[in-house]
């Protein structure tokens, strides 16, 4: 009688583990489940102050770039702000005319010195050919197709372009200029370049370049 009682008592222990194994299952995989819910939570709140961050940052630097950055200015004595100096005018060129009357400067063509005179009759810069060869111009690709009036009758010149001339302190980039066909005596400062100047003035024999 004893031993069916211990029969009995081990099939209903085993009955009871073998009912107690899936509710321990279940609680561990509920745990686990809740586990990754509140993992997944954190994921999605960190996402989003990440996000947030980013925007603040990302919009933070765009009004950063467009702010213009001004120098700060020198505090003057007594909490003064401080003023800024006028720019000086450039120094006028002054020149003297010749024993003939007429004006004479030497300037620098392309890089090469060349003595002009100046002559406000004279539409463009016009060149002889010593001169133009001088200053670097391909006298093989001319084609004197102009028609010049000059102190001995017409003459045929050939249109070209300065890269640049300088005349003391002064410089002039993209001059039009002539190259004249037949030699001259001296090459000519034309309106093409006096016309870019601030202003020009002849009185009592001086001749006043404002640039």
């Amino acid at each position: 009688m004893s031993e069916t009682v211990d029969e009995q008592d081990l099939d209903g222990a085993r009955k009871g583990a073998v009912q107690s194994l899936p509710q321990e299952l279940q609680y561990q995989r509920g745990k686990a489940l809740r586990f990754s819910l509140v993992a997944v939570g954190a994921l999605f709140v960190s996402g989003i102050i990440t996000a947030m961050l980013l925007s603040y940052v990302s919009t933070r630097l765009v009004d950063l770039a467009g702010t213009p950055v001004h120098a700060a200015a020198a505090a003057a004595p007594g909490g003064a702000a401080p003023r800024r100096a006028p720019a000086a005018p450039n120094t006028p060129l002054i020149y003297r005319a010749d024993a003939d009357g007429h004006f004479y400067v030497t300037a620098l063509v392309n890089g090469a010195s060349i003595r002009f005179m100046i002559d406000t009759g004279a539409t463009v810069v016009a060149l002889t050919p010593d001169d133009a060869r001088a200053a670097g111009i391909f006298m093989q690709s001319l084609q004197y197709t102009e028609s010049m009036s000059t102190a001995n009758g017409e003459a045929h010149a050939a249109q070209t372009s300065l890269r640049d001339i300088r005349l003391d302190q002064l410089f002039v980039s993209d001059v039009a200029a002539v190259v004249m066909e037949k030699p001259m005596p001296v090459s000519l400062l034309g309106m093409s370049f006096l016309r870019r100047l601030n202003g020009y003035s002849i009185k009592d024999g001086v001749l006043t370049i404002d640039w």
